[in-house]
């Protein structure tokens, strides 16, 4: 703990003009995330109440308010209707699930809470969305002997309730209810400390086209393991790197350390936060967008945008520029009609750096030829992009179902977009 602590005055952010003697905005706390499909079921949605029961019985003394899932206005938490109302509320199939319960004053939203759990379910109709659910816990309850043990066994509990496709847990930026406020020191903290992973709705949006950073523990799904030929192909791999892993029934747990790392930018990143970010580089998304709005007025006073958000994403393949962070230039290194394609097979082995596109995506629920504004453009582009370096082993392309499920794998041709 002491370890952590010392850093404090660098993670953590007070804003001395909110309310009547400020408040701190922003700081450093345990979060899990877990996404998984389904959620339109009245089977998962069960489980999914099971899960925030577990985390309300060790935590709930803590939490003091949440939204009213009608009208979504603000209540001390014994205004609030329960989740099993909201559940028998919103049975039908295409309803959705929202919740959101935190700790703190629930009228001032912009105060960092120490303890925060939500959801959000997928709708019936809609096309491969998942469900989601997060839940923070002070950072120091994670050392605290009884309690360390209770958090594990609560993300052992989620992961079996709920089968997610990806799952992670470790350090995160804790800020309020909406980021906004705080976007540009969200980016300044993730600058300082490679080991903070930032959650944000963009990743149920993208989640078909792979995941987007891995953690302290990552938890990689069967399906998921599907983009890299398999379970036992991809468990054959972290043998080989000797990384620490857990087996599951339907997954298994990458082990970055004994206990969650904040990875100060300055000091050496551990060679096992490296091999989990390469072995499960083919199974990331290239093309995520943004996990900010873009607020720029200057050198230090940005908020993540496209450009930042994919620096970050690739921190440990290049820590080099994450440290550097370089200002976004208008850079058309992508491929050219007038230039011959560079390709790359699924299964084949990368022999140059870069962003690699699938040109002929077809989406086979629609029945239609996947979405693009511009043929030299990542913006407006949903068709799959994947980032490879040299030696990495060009990723498969998983047909799912209409709720995310896997139909096939699929060998597919990457075509270079963008040499690094």
């Amino acid at each position: 703990m002491e370890d952590i602590e010392r850093y404090k005055d660098e993670f953590e952010y007070f804003d001395e003009s909110l309310g009547d003697n400020g408040l701190t905005v922003l700081s450093v706390h345990l979060e899990a995330c877990f996404l998984f499909w389904d959620g339109h079921t009245k089977e998962i949605r069960q489980h999914l109440k099971a899960c925030m029961d577990h985390y309300m019985a060790l935590f709930g003394d803590n939490i003091e308010w949440g939204f009213d899932p009608k009208g979504w206005t603000q209540k001390p938490i014994d205004k609030l209707p329960t989740f099993e109302q909201t559940l028998e509320n919103n049975a039908h199939v295409d309803d959705c699930i929202e919740w959101f319960v935190a700790s703190g004053n629930y009228k001032e939203l912009n105060a960092s809470f120490d303890y925060k759990l939500s959801c959000l379910t997928a709708r019936g109709w809609e096309v491969q969305e998942p469900s989601r659910l997060l839940f923070r816990i002070h950072r120091q309850k994670f050392y605290d002997s009884e309690t360390h043990q209770a958090i594990i066994e609560l993300f052992n509990d989620c992961i079996s309730r709920l089968n997610p496709y990806h799952a992670t847990m470790g350090w995160s930026p804790a800020y309020g209810y909406d980021n906004d406020r705080v976007g540009i020191d969200i980016l300044d903290q993730a600058h300082c400390f490679f080991g903070l992973n930032i959650y944000d709705l963009g990743d149920i949006m993208t989640l078909s086209h792979g995941i987007k950073s891995v953690d302290w523990w990552t938890y990689i799904s069967h399906e998921l393991a599907e983009r890299v030929g398999g379970i036992d192909i991809f468990k054959a791999q972290i043998k080989k790197q000797k990384i620490t892993y857990k087996d599951y029934s339907d997954g298994l747990l990458l082990i970055a350390a004994d206990t969650p790392q904040l990875l100060p930018a300055d000091d050496k990143i551990p060679e096992s936060y490296l091999k989990i970010n390469a072995i499960t580089r083919p199974m990331r998304n290239g093309n995520y967008d943004s996990l900010g709005n873009g607020y720029d007025e200057g050198i230090g006073y940005q908020s993540f945008n496209t450009y930042f958000t994919d620096l970050w994403m690739r921190r440990f393949d290049n820590p080099r520029l994450w440290r550097r962070l370089p200002q976004p230039v208008d850079n058309r290194t992508l491929s050219q009609p007038s230039i011959e394609p560079i390709t790359l097979m699924s299964a084949q082995v990368c022999e140059i750096d870069g962003r690699y596109r699938y040109e002929e995506e077809y989406d086979h629920i629609r029945d239609h030829p996947v979405y693009f504004a511009e043929p030299y453009e990542r913006a407006e582009d949903l068709r799959q992009y994947v980032v490879l370096l040299k030696g990495d082993i060009a990723p498969y392309f998983i047909k799912m179902n209409q709720h995310g499920h896997t139909e096939e794998r699929v060998s597919i041709t990457w075509t270079l977009f963008e040499k690094f």
